[in-house]
């Protein structure tokens, strides 16, 4: 194939990039100019990435966990019964998850369960739709690392893992104190947000059956534990 000269284009922004915008890709392995949503490309810096060992990627059987993290770990924080948490999640490449998973600390009474779920984001990083309800596991027996078994696919992005316990309380090990970047958004309060962020959170409230869609969660300011600790675990 001769080659060929796209005719100048005019020059955009990124301010000015829509998600739905087609960019056009010149494949060197054809003959016709094809062309990429902005949100595709997003997705196919992120797998670029990771394909150039730039990023971590769990390995099959392996788990990743929140990459915003505080101080400690929490062992004395009792759950609200039906209350939902939220803990942020970046899903670095497309992969298969077959486990969310959380470390029982303190069994609850009998017939207590936790529920486990996923949801993505809104358009400014807050807990949006929901992507899977996992179910419910026991806690009211075994302590120790506990899960639901899931089979989800998840594109590269900011993910919210859910968790909620519904018949009884337990236990599991928490983040106590978190001011991270994605639990500093969400209140138009600036000492809530900067001056003192030490543990800011997003809840939901009389969660006792399913996961609700969207997730309708509430920004809570200085209020321990910021989430309980959760984890993927790669298929």
């Amino acid at each position: 194939m001769a080659d060929t000269k796209t005719s100048a284009l005019t020059a955009l922004t990124g301010v000015n990039v829509a998600t739905g915008d087609i960019i056009p890709i010149d494949d060197i392995s054809a003959t016709t100019l094809k062309g990429i949503t902005a949100d595709e490309l997003r997705k196919a810096i992120w797998e670029l990435m990771a394909a150039a060992n730039m990023i971590q990627t769990p390995a099959t059987g392996e788990y990743i966990g929140s990459q915003f993290v505080g101080a400690g770990v929490g062992t004395t924080h009792t759950t609200t019964l039906n209350r939902m948490y939220a803990m942020p999640l970046l899903v670095p490449k497309t992969q298969t998850f077959d486990r969310i998973s959380f470390y029982l600390q303190t069994a609850g009474s009998a017939g207590a369960v936790m529920r486990l779920g996923i949801y993505s984001s809104t358009t400014n990083g807050k807990p949006g739709a929901l992507v899977v309800d996992g179910g419910t596991v026991a806690t009211d027996g075994s302590t120790g690392v506990t899960s639901v078994t899931i089979s989800q696919s998840l594109s590269p992005g900011l993910y919210w893992i859910a968790n909620v316990s519904q018949t009884a309380t337990c236990i599991p090990r928490s983040m106590p104190n978190c001011s991270g970047w994605a639990m500093n958004v969400g209140t138009s309060s600036f000492e809530g947000v900067l001056s003192t962020p030490t543990s800011n959170r997003y809840l939901r409230a009389s969660v006792s059956g399913a996961l609700p869609d969207p997730a309708a969660m509430t920004f809570t300011e200085n209020d321990s534990p910021c989430w309980y600790t959760l984890g993927l675990r790669a298929a």
